[in-house]
């Protein structure tokens, strides 16, 4: 684990990084960088010798960058472990920077492996800038996080690097809800930034849902059900029309819960689900009531 030195002629910021390959990849967060215009880098190494290092490429969707040492080799690299192994219970340790204080620990419990949380990416074009909201999978911990921290390591008991600290809910009323990007997730990521300085094969289905809970049911006296939206996209007739209906729900489904197998499909058999068809370019709307079967 590295501290890392992000600055510019007017202000810096510290935090941390995981050393990815012996020939100077480290892997960060890519929000460590989001304030500090035409941003430059310093990396620490746990042996306090300093070296300046140039940004490879980043993504706002993951969180997930890489720096890389100039001159660097035979580095260390951080032992990666399966995320996907990772469970509620376990004790997990995070390593960062905080405030500068290299190599500092701190020791928690993960709450859940798979939590899923809202994030914003805002994209500034030529003239234009878009902002999209998504959900990120993350591990949820109670390992303190400070300033310094993004981009540090959450270890197990191995000492195996199963996430990429990133951030936190900061709130009074908070206290100990920490997230980490998990190892699976950043190592591929990071693989495809070094590879193509972009993340490549990330797909966009074109749809959105809201689920009405039971609790939501209860508090407002309405059935359970799932409002989908799908764009449909006229511009590629052969990708839709590959896609049946069933085919569509059962996607949709796997997009809400990764982990969606065919126990899930009969968790939700029989659930009403609203769908509501949005040609692109197109003023009207189609709607439909459907209900799932088993599959």
């Amino acid at each position: 684990v590295v501290g890392i030195l992000t600055y510019n002629s007017s202000s810096m910021s510290s935090a941390s990084g995981v050393v990815y390959t012996e020939d100077g990849n480290i892997i960060t967060n890519d929000h460590i960088y989001s304030e500090i215009a035409n941003a430059k880098f310093v990396v620490t190494l746990s042996n306090d010798i300093s070296y300046p290092a140039t940004f490879v490429a980043g993504d706002q969707k993951s969180d997930i960058a890489v720096i890389k040492i100039e001159g660097a080799s035979d580095l260390t690299p951080a032992s990666f472990g399966k995320s996907d192994e990772v469970k509620a219970g376990d004790k997990v340790i995070a390593i960062g920077t905080p405030n500068g204080f290299s190599n500092s620990v701190t020791a928690g419990i993960v709450s859940a492996a798979n939590r899923r949380i809202r994030n914003v990416s805002t994209n500034s074009g030529s003239s234009t800038q878009t902002t999209s909201t998504y959900t990120m999978r993350v591990i949820q911990t109670d390992a303190s996080l400070n300033h310094g921290n993004s981009g540090g390591a959450l270890v197990n008991m191995k000492g195996q690097v199963v996430g990429i600290n990133s951030s936190k809910i900061v709130l009074d009323s908070y206290e100990g809800i920490c997230f980490a990007i998990p190892s699976n997730d950043a190592v591929k990521v990071a693989k495809s930034l070094i590879e193509n300085k972009k993340v490549v094969g990330r797909a966009r289905l074109g749809i959105s849902y809201t689920e009405v809970t039971t609790a939501k049911s209860i508090i407002n006296d309405i059935a359970t059900f799932i409002i989908v939206a799908l764009q449909w996209v006229t511009s590629s007739p052969r990708l839709t029309a590959r896609l049946s209906l069933q085919q569509m729900l059962h996607l949709m489904l796997s997009l809400i819960n990764p982990q969606a197998t065919v126990s899930r499909s009969k968790f939700i058999q029989n659930l009403p689900v609203h769908i509501t068809l949005i040609p692109l370019n197109y003023s009207k709307t189609k709607v439909c009531r459907v209900t799932l079967l088993k599959m």
